[in-house]
């Protein structure tokens, strides 16, 4: 098949890009100008570069594609509304007309489980409210959900989207590659023990389930939560990977309420002054980290036959063992 993803070059675009080529697609996708574009040095695919705001450059790089995953987007805990709303909704609006435009048979749009917000939960589904008021990152996905699922009804065209949980895996250089240092140099404090339930991803995982949102026939125009499906904590998640590094686990633990009012107030420093670089700790981070944050995958296992295929112990060994390497090419 014909397949296209934005966002390429990224670490789902890639890691994606290469599930599709060994099964022998035809794979295609866009970067930026200004992309790394090392994921993808030893993948046979077609790259056009470009941006998701410009929608003559999409309408090219759509000609002849049956499926598109869209993936690129501003993904990160700090930024302007501003800037998360171009990409991660004007951009998807971009995406979705010319998709329509060049007749493709599916639309799989990578959302996130952070539209459900950050308050507290465990077993959260597909059809349970999403509160994400004061996080841009958040707020702008589920805007651009909502968007997307009227433009399908109205238009009549197939879409699907997946909403990953924490995603994490080689080439993952936004949340591990930092987690891993932290940890290493002793940095990393548990919030209330590491006791808050966590939803880790592995990437493997996560592109199987993304190949299925795009060919299963009762996937059109529905939402999959997806995760490694574990009641799993903090703590114990970072057991495996302390274990697998070789280093201590972390042994000092801060209070959820002490530590959220701290990154409340560096925040809105950062903001007033203003600071162009990012807060060393914000109050995403701090949710995350601090209180229940999980999610039922029953429905992408009732309705996509999906079942993770890497367990924690093997994604983790994995994983560590490509920061290793990372780490003694780039110290």
């Amino acid at each position: 098949m014909n397949i296209f993803i934005t966002g390429v070059n990224g670490f789902i675009g890639s890691s994606l890009a290469r599930y599709l080529v060994k099964r022998g697609h035809q794979v295609s996708g866009s970067v930026r100008d200004s992309s790394d574009l090392s994921f993808l040095n030893d993948l046979h695919i077609n790259s056009f570069t470009g941006t998701i705001i410009d929608q003559d450059f999409l309408a090219r790089c759509f000609q002849g594609q049956e499926i598109i995953f869209h993936v690129a987007g501003l993904a990160s805990d700090w930024g302007s509304k501003r800037a998360y709303y171009q990409t991660n909704v004007i951009g998807t609006m971009n995406v979705a007309q010319a998709a329509l435009r060049a007749g493709a048979k599916r639309l799989v749009f990578i959302s996130s489980t952070a539209v459900y917000g950050l308050m507290g939960y465990r077993y959260r589904t597909e059809n349970d409210p999403r509160p994400t008021k004061n996080f841009p990152y958040a707020e702008t996905k589920r805007e651009a959900e909502e968007w997307l699922k009227s433009f399908a009804s109205e238009n009549n065209f197939p879409v699907t989207i997946v909403q990953p949980a924490n995603v994490f895996g080689p080439n993952d250089r936004t949340f591990f590659i930092k987690f891993a240092d932290g940890l290493k140099k002793g940095m990393v404090r548990f919030i209330n023990q590491g006791s808050a339930w966590t939803c880790p991803t592995y990437i493997d995982n996560l592109t199987h389930a993304l190949w299925l949102a795009a060919t299963h026939k009762d996937a059109v125009n529905e939402t999959f939560i997806i995760s490694d499906g574990l009641e799993i904590n903090w703590r114990q998640f970072v057991e495996k990977i302390c274990r697998e590094l070789g280093v201590p686990v972390p042994r000092v633990s801060l209070g959820f309420h002490l530590v959220y009012v701290i990154s409340s107030i560096i925040e809105w420093f950062y903001r007033i002054l203003p600071v162009p670089k990012e807060p060393p700790i914000n109050r995403y981070r701090i949710r995350n980290f601090g209180i229940d944050y999980h999610f039922s995958i029953e429905k992408a296992k009732r309705v996509l036959d999906f079942s993770p295929h890497v367990d924690i112990d093997e994604a983790v060994e994995r994983t560590v063992q490509w920061y290793k390497e990372f780490r003694e090419k780039k110290p």
